[in-house]
């Protein structure tokens, strides 16, 4: 089907390109809001679908939006917005370290966690009772990032988050009534974090648009997990949060 509409593309071209007169010059493309943009031939490198592109990693689509990677000039590319979510300042969906669908109740807690197990049978949680599902779950069956999103994207590592933070400026603004962090690379280019909060056992544990918590995908102690904290004139390169807690995920891919 792609060959055939790269075929359909080419002979319109060169069917327009051999008419005489002034479509020699060039196209003209009108677009849907009425206004035009004319081409020349020789500014034409090639044609290529949209559909196509985004085959090819020119973009990958959501049912409800479309999935942005920002060249911040760093080790990796980041999201433009959460998972969940279709825009910067959404919060989106809310996980538990190394699960991979939000839970409908809002409860975050060890009693709710998919890798929490009751070996001593007291209902209390202990660290030793937690699977080890490994100390960098970035690509693995357990990256919510690359299970949902596939195509290369992925959850940070804690040295990528920790890059995120010490090369890029930062400053805490409202996006359409959301505060946040907008970080700014040395390139000009952005990503904005919006204060997101977190949820615990009883639900939200933490202020939207005053604190937000991010996960990555490594742990040093298989129970608390490197995460950016985020909140109003803090920002933390590297903190540890809790891994049954649930969090939001911005996805970077390389």
């Amino acid at each position: 089907m792609v060959t055939k509409i790269r075929k359909i593309l080419l002979i319109a071209v060169i069917s327009i390109i051999h008419a005489p007169s002034i479509w020699a010059q060039g196209v003209i493309i009108y677009k849907s809001d009425g206004t035009t943009d004319r081409l020349s031939y020789a500014a034409i490198d090639s044609i290529v679908t949209y559909a196509d592109y985004k085959d090819e990693g020119g973009g990958q689509e959501e049912e409800d939006g479309t999935y942005e990677a920002v060249d911040l000039g760093l080790s990796v590319k980041w999201a433009t917005c959460n998972i969940g979510a279709t825009s910067p300042e959404q919060y989106g969906d809310y996980f538990a370290w190394g699960e991979t669908e939000p839970k409908s109740d809002s409860s975050y807690c060890f009693k709710t966690y998919s890798y929490w197990t009751d070996f001593n049978n007291d209902g209390k949680k202990q660290n030793d009772e937690y699977t080890n599902i490994g100390f960098n779950i970035s690509k693995t069956q357990y990256d919510v990032a690359t299970v949902k999103w596939e195509n290369g994207w992925r959850m940070p590592t804690d040295e990528e988050i920790e890059e995120l933070g010490r090369k890029c400026t930062r400053e805490w603004i409202s996006v359409n009534g959301i505060y946040g962090y907008k970080m700014t690379a040395s390139n000009g280019n952005s990503i904005f974090l919006p204060a997101a909060g977190l949820y615990g056992k009883n639900g939200r544990i933490s202020d939207y648009e005053e604190e937000g918590v991010y996960w990555s995908a490594s742990t040093e102690d298989n129970t608390m997990i490197k995460t950016i904290l985020i909140s109003k004139g803090y920002y933390a390169f590297i903190s540890e949060t809790e891994r049954s807690f649930g969090l939001p995920v911005r996805p970077v891919r390389d």
